[in-house]
């Protein structure tokens, strides 16, 4: 808080001046409702019609790619810092070099329902072509134009409305990564660490939501992450907190070398001397 001329601090209120107190009726309530009722309604339209018309340029994008850019994928998952944290495994990196391609098919009732397909090539770990992460919708919208929002579309909670699927890899002989890194759990059987990141296809519950950033941010801009650019790109923030470290150092120094009025001027050094 600056200091007043005199180089005292400003009187702070005790209390909220009564021309602050909240006067909320019943009435108004209602009114505040309705008006966030109005916003909800314009944002989901917005996700609906966003998803519908991003959706093909997004498949279109993963196609042309695909064969220009074989390592896209694990590229921008080793990229994003969650991510990053989540793939350590020496194991799970390598299994992860296979993938190739990353696809999303929304629930055409309820567009926040999705199945994620993740598309590998020949591997030595599992024979599977594809391994498929499906968080089914379990409520009762029907399908409507992305423009037609619905109550049950208001009504959607993901705790309520969304059932994970477990799926089955078909691990080759002794290459199993969910054998050689199990969750692990305390004993009242909570999660505490996934082990390997391929658990989670073969275990219904996804806790730290790792599909729904796949999803949400690097399925969006994976290009970005291929190129360490993405806003949740692990070294991109490192490289920002550096920015701002050196910024600070440079505003110390600043003012350390403010001039000092009252201080006498120093004397000028003579060349040569």
């Amino acid at each position: 808080m600056e200091a007043n001329a005199n180089g005292s601090k400003p009187d702070v209120p005790s209390a909220i001046p009564e021309s602050y107190a909240v006067d909320f009726t019943e009435e108004d309530e209602k009114l505040f409702a309705e008006l966030a009722k109005e916003a909800q309604i314009a944002n989901l339209r917005l996700e609906r019609l966003s998803n519908a018309t991003l959706d093909p340029l997004y498949r279109k994008r993963n196609e042309t790619l695909r064969a220009r850019m074989p390592m896209l994928w694990p590229v921008a998952f080793f990229n994003h810092a969650e991510l990053e944290h989540r793939l350590s495994l020496p194991d799970d990196m390598d299994a992860l070099s296979y993938l190739r391609n990353v696809d999303i098919k929304r629930d055409d009732r309820e567009p926040r329902a999705y199945q994620i397909d993740f598309e590998f090539e020949e591997n030595p770990y599992f024979s599977n072509k594809t391994l498929t992460k499906n968080f089914k919708y379990t409520g009762s919208a029907k399908a409507t134009p992305p423009e037609e929002v619905t109550p049950e579309h208001l009504e959607f909670s993901p705790d309520l409305h969304l059932e994970a699927e477990a799926f089955k890899i078909d691990w080759k002989d002794g290459k199993s990564l969910a054998k050689a890194h199990p969750p692990q759990v305390d004993p009242e059987g909570d999660f505490m660490e996934q082990g390997s990141f391929f658990n989670l296809f073969e275990e219904k519950e996804d806790p730290a939501g790792i599909f729904d950033t796949i999803v949400e941010q690097i399925y969006p801009d994976v290009m970005d992450y291929y190129l360490g650019k993405g806003e949740f790109s692990a070294h991109f923030e490192e490289e920002d907190m550096e920015d701002v470290t050196d910024d600070e150092e440079e505003d110390e120094e600043d003012d350390e070398e403010e001039i000092d009025l009252e201080a006498p001027p120093k004397k000028r050094r003579r060349a040569g001397k």
